[in-house]
């Protein structure tokens, strides 16, 4: 199962990543808007995380593909419309279960990134 979290709020990355949500710092690892900016989607991809102070994965076999705050709605929109592999980003996950967290206030971006899955 992968994780994607297109919310700048990051409250799924911080669910999933750190165990208390100001253990995990986004400038110190990849996230979606570093995707949106050209990074391999390997460098993206958390693969099974281990939580702090945990000695194996809290989450067994669900990766993550953290947000960033920095994320604007509007810079993922425009990547969405300019197709940025965002269709090759889906057809090159190899996962049972795909689970998007999209933005509470922003339908727009919800109907674009599920538009492409669809």
């Amino acid at each position: 199962m992968l994780v994607v979290d297109t919310d700048k709020q990051c409250d799924t990355t911080n669910n999933f990543l750190a165990e208390d949500e100001s253990e995990y710092d986004p400038t110190t690892s990849k996230t979606i808007l570093d995707y949106l900016n050209g990074a391999a989607l390997a460098d993206v991809v958390k693969r099974n995380y281990i939580r702090v102070g945990n000695c194996k994965p809290a989450y067994k076999g669900i990766d993550v593909i953290p947000s960033d705050t920095q994320l604007d709605n509007q810079q993922l929109v425009s990547a969405i419309l300019a197709e940025r592999d965002i269709d090759n980003l889906f057809d090159s996950l190899d996962y049972d279960y795909v689970l998007i967290d999209c933005p509470p206030s922003n339908t727009a971006v919800e109907e674009l990134v599920l538009g492409h899955i669809a």
